[in-house]
């Protein structure tokens, strides 16, 4: 029989990280429950070169869920796994009244086309800002997310807001704090397919951005 662990400081230090709430309704129930809910039940969607899903994927599921239980999530989802439907969702279920979406330049045109045509599908949120990166980068949107203020973020392709340091991420950063010191309802969920480019330290940085002082 093995020996019971010893209490040390490195075994505190482990008990005492934030733990992930887990509901008890599974991931393809979750799936169904959201897809009953939040689908128009339009039904097959005519255009081929830009078919709509049915129904929402068990992992799409969670995902969606557990950023509304725990007001932020985490999502390591690669190129086509199928962000754009939770992006849309997220804000809706969440009941956020102003979300910000942010995405590469070279995708903002491509969500927003895609976010019109989901809505004929599913109750997407209907105002949703849309911005790049590089345009919160400019001098002129220094202001931009204090005036706008949002109650969810949602940061496509994240590994993008990993630097602190940089422009555009420093202003992310810097307001999503000033709304936790403040006590502010604000929502936030990264998604990307390549969370830990450079190593755990990348993927630490996006955590604390996600789940505040729940991430582990």
């Amino acid at each position: 029989m093995p020996s019971p662990i010893q209490s040390c400081s490195d075994f505190r230090r482990i008990d005492a990280l934030p733990r992930r709430i887990r509901t008890d309704v599974d991931d393809a129930e979750a799936a169904r429950i959201l897809t009953a809910r939040y689908s128009t039940g339009a039904g097959q969607c005519p255009d081929r070169a830009m078919r709509c899903p049915l129904a929402l994927t068990p992992i799409q599921g969670r995902f969606i869920l557990e950023a509304a239980a725990l007001g932020g999530a985490l999502g390591a989802i690669p190129a086509g796994g199928g962000k754009t439907l939770p992006s849309l969702l997220i804000p809706e279920v969440c009941g956020a009244e102003t979300p910000v979406l942010v995405v590469p330049a070279a995708l903002r045109d491509k969500t927003r086309i895609e976010w019109a045509h989901y809505a004929k599908h599913w109750r997407v949120h209907s105002s949703i800002h849309i911005i790049a990166f590089e345009q919160l980068s400019r001098v002129s949107y220094n202001d931009w997310l204090d005036t706008v203020r949002p109650d969810c973020i949602i940061i496509d392709e994240a590994h993008r807001a990993k630097n602190p340091k940089a422009a555009c991420t420093r202003k992310i950063h810097a307001y999503i704090e000033a709304c936790r010191k403040a006590g502010r309802k604000l929502v936030v969920v990264v998604m990307s397919g390549t969370l830990s480019r450079t190593g755990m330290r990348d993927h630490a940085t996006l955590q604390r951005l996600a789940l505040g002082a729940g991430a582990p």
